[in-house]
């Protein structure tokens, strides 16, 4: 019982590692961005360049899902059931 309750941990572990990791890589360029701006008010950066990385932010929402499907198998039929809107009450 407790190796299982310890392979547990480590598989929430290695998921919340991932998701805080997809997090910072997807968030960082619009942190950096904005650190630019402070530091160099005159700097001139695309608009696309601004967008994209505001974007990049937001994909993180959409990946976050994603990743617990993938890992997690009472999430990924919830989540399938929700999909295919085959919800019980």
């Amino acid at each position: 019982m407790a190796a299982t309750s310890v392979a547990t941990e480590q598989k929430a572990s290695k998921v919340l590692g991932l998701v805080f990791f997809t997090f910072v890589l997807c968030w960082s360029p619009f942190f950096i961005l904005n650190i630019l701006f402070a530091a160099c008010p005159d700097c001139d950066v695309p608009k696309n360049v601004v967008v994209t990385c505001l974007w990049l932010g937001y994909v993180s929402s959409t990946i976050n899902p994603i990743i617990y499907t993938v890992f997690n198998r009472t999430f990924r039929a919830a989540f399938i059931r929700l999909l295919l809107c085959k919800c019980r009450r």
